[in-house]
Formats: C-alpha cells, sequence, structure tokens
C-alpha cells in the first residue's frame, strides 16, 4: 500500500509538473501573439496609412518581424540586455532585407535606443536615436509626429549626458510640431512645456 501510494504521489507531481509547464507555453503564446499584433500595427501606422511603400505585405514569419517580436517581449518584461541584443539582429536583418531607410529601420533603432539609455548606454543610444531621426525626416518631413517622437527621448539621452542645450533644442522642435497637431491646449503639450521649462532653470 505505501508502495502504491508514493506511486500515486510521485504521478500525481509529474502530472502537476506538465499541467504548469503547458500553462507556462500557453501564456507564453499569448504574450507573443499580443506582442506580434502590436509590432504589425505599428508598421502598418508608419508604412500603409503615410503612404510608405503601400504595396509591401505584412508576413507573421518575416524573419524582420520575427526578430522586433521577441525583442519587444524582452523589453516589456524589463530585460534590456537581451531586448538589445535582438533588436541589433533585427535591424541587421532589416537592412539587409528592406533597405537602410525602411520605416522598419528607423522603429528598431528608436526601441533600440530606449533599451540602450534604460541600461546607461548612452553613448550608443545617441547614436541610434540620431539614425532614426534622420530617417524619419527623410521619409516623413521634419514637421512630422514620428519625428517628434523620435526628439522627445533623443531629449531624454542628450539631458542624461549633461547636454542641456541639445536638449532643449530638440524639446523646443518637438514643442512646435506638437502644438501644429495636436493644439496648444493639449495636456501633452503642457507636459513638453514643463520639460522645457526644467531645463532651462
Amino acid at each position: 500500500e505505501r508502495e502504491k501510494a508514493a506511486k500515486l504521489a510521485e504521478a500525481n507531481t509529474r502530472r502537476r509538473e506538465v499541467q504548469a509547464a503547458e500553462a507556462s507555453v500557453r501564456g507564453a503564446a499569448a504574450e507573443a501573439a499580443v506582442a506580434e499584433r502590436e509590432v504589425v500595427q505599428e508598421l502598418r501606422i508608419i508604412v500603409d496609412f503615410q503612404g510608405l511603400l503601400p504595396n509591401y505585405t505584412f508576413k507573421v514569419y518575416d524573419p524582420v518581424l520575427r526578430r522586433a517580436n521577441l525583442a519587444g517581449l524582452e523589453q516589456k518584461r524589463g530585460r534590456f540586455e537581451e531586448a538589445e541584443t535582438l533588436y541589433r539582429r533585427s535591424l541587421r536583418i532589416s537592412k539587409r532585407s528592406l533597405g537602410q531607410q525602411h520605416p522598419h529601420v528607423a522603429i528598431t533603432l528608436k526601441h533600440l535606443g530606449f533599451v540602450c539609455r534604460e541600461q546607461g548606454k548612452l553613448a550608443p543610444a545617441a547614436l541610434a536615436y540620431a539614425r532614426s531621426l534622420e530617417i524619419r525626416e527623410s521619409a516623413l518631413g521634419a514637421d512630422h509626429p514620428g519625428v517628434a517622437d523620435v526628439l522627445e527621448e533623443f531629449a531624454a539621452v542628450r539631458k542624461a549626458q549633461g547636454r542641456l542645450e541639445a536638449a532643449a533644442s530638440m524639446v523646443e522642435r518637438s514643442l512646435k510640431i506638437r502644438r501644429q497637431t495636436l493644439g496648444s491646449d493639449h495636456p501633452f503639450v503642457a507636459g513638453l512645456v514643463a520639460s522645457l521649462a526644467i531645463l532651462y532653470e
């Protein structure tokens, strides 16, 4: 009886382990699906809605999308070093398969800048943001909201580097764009005004 009870307990333990593993796999799959949808949506906003490369079809298993998907998951989990590695791989594939000036390259560079900044790697972050800014200005125009997105994050890097004049200049540019698109009374605009005031203190 004791032997049977021991075997039964062992079987129950293994069953629980299998169930836990299955639940973990399902949870990871759900996270991946959410991240994938977010990446696809971001790409479509940049490419489809703005008329850039309208004939490009996004596929679930594109190498570019797959790498960006995995990097986004690591970023959400706060695993910035792992995310940086994956973003750099995605960047290499993007440049090779889509071209140096493709909107997805700018997106990946922006995310790369963020994860580098979160690790305190300010010089690599600045390089990534500068390149992302260059691509977006060329593709979208200097006064596009997508340019303001990069300027705001780039300004945070310059502030952390102690380059307050450069940071203020970027915030001023972003503020001008946001006022044009959102209006002077928008809360986001008010936040930028406050950020600019702090830089000038």
